[in-house]
Formats: C-alpha cells, structure tokens, sequence
C-alpha cells in the first residue's frame, strides 16, 4: 500500500447503486460522512483474504459486487528498521558514512538481556544472558541497526556465526505490543525473544528466513505518573 501506514478502515452497508468511483477522489483516501475509507490500490479479482479490522473491498470481476472484508493487524505497523549484523560496529559507521550515510548522534550502546525486567527466549526465563552493541544509521530512507556481538549466544551472534555480516531482521513500531504477540503465536509465529511491554523477536524463518522484531510505540493508555 502506498504513502506509508493507512488511515484505519471501517464499513457500511453500500447499496447496488453506489459507484465504487464515487467513493475515491482520486488524490488519496476519503469517505462520505467519514464512514467508508476505501483506495483503488486495494482493488483484488480475488477480495483481501486478510483479518482484524473490517473494511469493504471493491471486486474488479463485478462492478457492484462489494464484500466485507477483514485487515490484517500488519497494517497497523510502522516501518522501524532493518537489523545487520557487523563485526564492527565502528567499522561499519565509518564505511556507510562514506557512502553518504549518517550515524545517530546517540553513540553505540550495550543491550544486556539481564537489566529486562521480564524477558523470555522461546516461552523459557531460565535462558542464558546475553550482550550486544547497538548503533542506528541512515542510509537514504532506510534505518539500519547495526548490531555487533559482545556477549553471549544472542540471534546475533549466531546469525553471523552461520552467515557472516548481512541483515538478519525486519523491525517494525506497533501500538499494541501483547496482542500482536499473541497474534503472531496463535498463527504459529513464537516469540524468540520477549520483554513484555517493550519489544519481541517473532521467528518467522519458516518461510524465508524473516525474523520479525515488533516495538513497543508507546505503552497503551494514560502516561505513566511521575
């Protein structure tokens, strides 16, 4: 879907005689009345076979035939980074600043998996610590975390162990951390690593070797008190 994250979907029933024309304006997403949000890029022969949020899809194979579908929760996720692993952090800085790149002012910082208050490897909190250094870099539009074993037998580490320097996962920003987690689990997606209320490493190897990092945004409801 185009021009970043998508305004949430809604539905009501449309009559025969709406024109699915009449519902886009051809400069981005509208509704009338604010109800109905609908975009002529998610026209699909085949409907969105997708869950959570429901929405209506407009079927090219009939021009009245509208159905009320569901939208996957992954639409509510923002782009965060793509995870590579380095040997060298400082190396790798130096080398992607030559080719136009910039390093976050925030210099490389330590994750240690023992200062987490709760964190699980694959459901167990009996797993042992782990340390990695972290630094972000722009390259273009993308964000890198670059990512460099310190300590330990971290994703990380083993990735490159088996792979050398490469990308190893896909990060995104979501809203509601736990339910997306259970989400993920109840379609056969573990968690590879869980600190609840701050972020997940979901194993989506399966099928293409994606590992899936998902962030907590900002914690659900009032801010903390001071």
């Amino acid at each position: 879907m185009r021009g970043g994250r998508s305004p949430p979907l809604s539905y009501i029933p449309l009559s025969s005689q709406d024109n699915p024309a009449n519902l886009h304006d051809g400069s981005g997403w509208r509704g009338d009345r604010g109800e109905v949000k609908i975009n002529q890029t998610q026209r699909n022969p085949t409907g969105c076979k997708m869950d959570k949020k429901t929405c209506v899809v407009y079927d090219e194979l009939s021009d009245n035939n509208f159905r009320k579908e569901k939208l996957m929760g992954v639409e509510k996720w923002t782009l965060w980074h793509v995870g590579l692993s380095v040997k060298s952090i400082d190396k790798a800085v130096k080398y992607f600043e030559s080719l136009g790149g910039k390093a976050a002012d925030r210099p490389a910082m330590v994750l240690d998996s023992a200062k987490f208050e709760s964190i699980k490897t694959y459901g167990k909190t009996d797993a042992p610590t782990w340390k990695i250094k972290i630094r972000m870099l722009n390259l273009g539009p993308l964000t890198f975390e670059l990512t460099e074993p310190v300590e330990g037998d971290n994703y990380n580490k083993t990735f490159m162990d088996k792979h050398g320097e490469g990308p190893n996962h896909i990060a995104y920003l979501v809203d509601e951390l736990e339910k997306e987690v259970a989400e993920l689990e109840a379609k056969g997606v573990p968690a590879m690593y869980h600190a609840k209320g701050q972020y997940a490493y979901m194993d989506a190897r399966k099928v293409g070797g994606v590992v899936i990092e998902l962030k907590q945004s900002m914690p659900p409801g009032p801010p903390p008190k001071r």
